[in-house]
């Protein structure tokens, strides 16, 4: 004799695989994630998601880059080459710290966050330099002093 437990169980189970074979039989219900799949490795993973969503902020932070040196270029009181150090130059703090939140992110694929990071930072350190050296900067001297 079945107890109120176990006949309410296969109620449900009832209901399910009748719900089941409407849908189709490739899919199965699942008790975890509370509804129907094709199998196991069906669920996506939140931190997926997640990157995904980075994905795509990363995608427009790059074309606001884009849209950022094209002005910069075209409108620059100083020499237009200097634009092109001085956008790299901004575009790897933001890549950096996608880096910093997940490598993938700052197109870095199987590499480590150290990586990213030291590649970055040396991106900028360069960058700089060169932006200094293409503006023309002068250094005051002891005879343009006086």
């Amino acid at each position: 004799m079945p107890t109120p437990t176990q006949k309410k169980f296969q109620r449900s189970m009832n209901k399910i695989e009748r719900q089941s074979s409407k849908r189709g039989s490739d899919k199965i219900y699942s008790y975890i994630q509370d509804r129907y799949i094709s199998d196991y490795y069906d669920r996506e993973p939140k931190a997926r998601k997640r990157i995904k969503k980075l994905q795509t902020f990363k995608y427009m932070t790059i074309a606001t880059i884009t849209v950022f040196f094209f002005i910069c270029f075209v409108f620059a009181p100083f020499n237009r080459f200097a634009a092109i150090p001085f956008t790299i130059m901004v575009s790897s703090v933001p890549l950096m710290v996608f880096g910093i939140i997940h490598p993938a992110l700052a197109f870095m694929d199987g590499r480590s966050r150290f990586t990213v990071i030291w590649l970055y930072v040396l991106i900028f350190i360069v960058s700089f330099i060169v932006t200094g050296l293409s503006l023309g900067v002068d250094i005051p001297t002891a005879e343009t002093v006086n």
